[in-house]
């Protein structure tokens, strides 16, 4: 009878401590919805301390310090969340934009391309994925991402301005 009483007593506890960290999860977003990305990333901070392997927490606190402007620690979280989840496109294209943020256009290329091979729909990731391609002057390959852009999303204009500067 014991032994049921202490299983009874640790279910109780993970109960409470999952409890914890969706509070904890729904306030960093609220935070972040205001832009208060100080407070945000610690309250994801505090999430990830409960529960360190939830992807989800790693990306969201990685788009909270891009947006508060570190891309360095916002690159460390993308990564963690691609460990835990290695086919996130979104996260492949976080990670590239810390990437070239941080001057890393090699990076920067790969983690596009990556993103686009997970969701050939990712118009963001394609179209940066041209813009590094076009710094490279790599234009044919670089035309022909801006065109499948231009595809998925019409009306993108920094798409249609740089296709045509690409054509200069």
């Amino acid at each position: 009878m014991r032994i049921w009483r202490v299983l009874a007593f640790y279910v109780c506890l993970a109960a409470t401590a999952q409890n914890q960290v969706e509070t904890l999860r729904r306030q960093a977003l609220e935070l972040s919805q205001k832009k208060q990305w100080n407070q945000a990333i610690e309250k994801y901070r505090e999430a990830l301390r409960l529960e360190p392997a939830d992807p989800d927490t790693h990306y969201n606190l990685a788009l909270a310090l891009r947006y508060k402007g570190d891309p360095a620690a916002a690159a460390g979280e993308f990564q963690a969340a691609l460990r835990l989840k290695p086919q996130w496109s979104a996260a492949h294209y976080g990670l590239g934009a810390a990437y070239y943020a941080l001057g890393n256009k090699t990076g920067a290329l790969a983690e596009f391309r990556s993103a686009v091979e997970q969701d050939p729909k990712n118009a963001g990731a394609r179209y940066f994925l041209a813009v590094t391609l076009l710094e490279r002057k790599e234009l044919r390959e670089a035309i022909a991402e801006l065109k499948a852009v231009l595809r998925l999303r019409p009306s993108h204009a920094e798409a249609r301005l740089t296709l045509g500067l690409a054509y200069l």
